[in-house]
């Protein structure tokens, strides 16, 4: 969005990790922009902490398939093993814990 008055949307050519924008749109709408302004606005005022989300999404995919390794998990989602081992570990939810994690925003 640019001055409330313009958005400008962007569009990579192809899906994929570190796909440049090739396309771009200017729409010219006050209202529009608005619209997209209040959205954005309330998703970032509702960031949820990175270890609290990654438990969430993973203990979602354990509902749906109990037995799934932690290596298939850190395969398809990309992330060390490590790192879900450490995440499935925790007890605690992620806003109790000392601050230093990032947001997912």
């Amino acid at each position: 969005m640019i001055d409330n008055n313009y958005t400008v949307l962007g569009l990579p050519s192809s899906a994929g990790e570190n796909q440049p924008t090739r396309e771009g749109y200017v729409i010219p709408s006050e209202g529009l922009a608005q619209v997209f302004l209040r959205q954005f606005q309330s998703k970032w005022d509702e960031a949820t902490a990175y270890d609290q989300y990654l438990k969430e999404v993973l203990s979602e995919i354990r509902t749906h398939n109990p037995a799934v390794s932690t290596e298939l998990l850190s395969s398809q989602l990309q992330i060390q093993e490590s790192e879900v081992k450490r995440i499935l570990s925790l007890d605690e939810p992620a806003s109790q814990s000392t601050g230093k994690q990032a947001l997912v925003k």
